[in-house]
């Protein structure tokens, strides 16, 4: 996403995780607390010029196949950083801290670092700003288990090795269960790579991890697990090919769930999309 902004000279900004950035760097790329909690961030300049960093806070609502995409910040959190603005020097590294909290639980946004040179380049009109997201999810303290989802569709494509499942979350919790396969070693498992956001159905189709490859090419395994804290949910895994990115990824806006208030069928409060 590229933002233009108007000034004495023209800048670009960039907002981008933070495992893309080249020249910065911000680390982790994200975190999950329940309920509120007290983190921090490293931001990096890996210039051989001197830097300004600025943190902020932005909402993001992301698409049925996990796209993040631009949304209204929800008004129930509440981010205090130890500084929103600080000056890194070349090949500096700091650490920004900061205190998260919501009004009800669960709730996510976006901690922004902004990079802005302290000078513009000289002989150049263009000023490139660089804006890294640390994505932050602060979930309920009830976990999510076996009975607030229905699992509507598991495929593995022995071909080009990804997996598809369709997962229906009807509950007003966010969770991420990993994914077992109950014929194979214990440590054969593997995290759903986006979380199951509240009354949503997700669509996800994710790349076999490499270290499952092996087995996979041996055998398939007949079943698949979902686990979670306390429970799980066992189905058979069916082979079958999958056409990648044929799934629309919308990206939904409106305010995420509560504890005390489902979600209406349009909330921002999923990587997914609203069920029909």
């Amino acid at each position: 996403m590229k933002r233009l902004i108007c000034s004495a000279i023209c800048a670009v900004a960039v907002l981008c995780s933070g495992h893309m950035g080249m020249a910065q760097h911000i680390s982790p790329v994200h975190t999950t607390f329940t309920g509120g909690g007290k983190g921090d961030l490293a931001v990096s300049n890996n210039t051989m010029k001197p830097m300004i960093v600025t943190m902020s806070v932005e909402g993001f609502g992301v698409g049925e196949k996990g796209k993040p995409g631009s949304a209204a910040l929800d008004p129930r959190i509440h981010i205090k950083f130890s500084k929103t603005s600080v000056r890194l020097n070349p090949q500096q590294t700091y650490h920004i801290f900061y205190d998260a909290s919501a009004d009800s639980y669960p709730a996510w946004c976006y901690l922004i670092a902004t990079f802005s040179p302290i000078e513009p380049p000289e002989g150049r009109a263009i000023v490139v700003k660089t804006q890294l997201a640390h994505a932050l999810y602060m979930y309920q303290k009830e976990p999510m288990g076996s009975n607030d989802v229905t699992v509507k569709e598991v495929a593995y494509d022995p071909e080009t090795h990804m997996m598809r499942y369709v997962i229906d979350n009807h509950s007003n919790k966010i969770g991420r269960p990993r994914i077992t396969f109950p014929m194979l070693r214990d440590d054969a498992n593997f995290a759903v790579s986006v979380p199951l956001f509240p009354n949503r159905v997700t669509t996800v189709e994710q790349n076999m991890p490499p270290g499952l490859l092996t087995m996979f090419r041996k055998q398939v395994p007949k079943e698949i697990a979902f686990q979670f804290e306390h429970s799980r949910i066992q189905m058979p895994l069916t082979e079958k090919s999958i056409a990648p990115h044929t799934i629309p990824d919308t990206v939904n806006s409106p305010a995420p769930a509560t504890a005390s208030s489902p979600a209406p069928a349009s909330t921002a409060s999923s990587y997914a999309s609203p069920k029909k």
